[in-house]
């Protein structure tokens, strides 16, 4: 099992944000693992998964890769007033940059999922 912690800038928040990604060994170019983006609830943040549940297990039991990105109490929606777009970033960017960093992630819409807790169950997500 590979764990990442990344930060990096995102132009649809506005600013840098940090998210954990799990990688099972077994993920490659040439087999690409399944993507669960997993989404932590109000007053949490991207290491609530990893500090609180069996992500771990999880990722290698099902082969599966995990990304774990903090929603800043954001509902994981579009906000028009400050132009901030959690709902774009889950959706679309964040989908984009993970599968550009780890070649090993799987580019299959069916092979891409999204769950969450809270508010990140409630999440209007787009497309993968």
């Amino acid at each position: 099992m590979a764990w990442f912690q990344l930060s990096y800038y995102s132009p649809c928040l506005r600013h840098t944000t940090q998210i954990n990604v799990l990688i099972p060994e077994t993920a490659s170019r040439e087999a690409p693992c399944r993507t669960l983006y997993l989404l932590n609830g109000y007053r949490g943040d991207h290491t609530d998964w990893l500090l609180n549940t069996d992500v771990n297990g999880m990722s290698g039991r099902y082969r599966c890769a995990i990304v774990m990105p903090g929603g800043e109490n954001s509902s994981y929606t579009d906000h028009t007033l400050s132009g901030v777009r959690y709902g774009e970033f889950v959706g679309r960017e964040l989908v984009d940059f993970t599968r550009r960093v780890f070649p090993c992630l799987s580019r299959r819409r069916e092979d891409t999922a999204i769950s969450g807790l809270s508010m990140g169950a409630t999440a209007p997500c787009a497309t993968a």
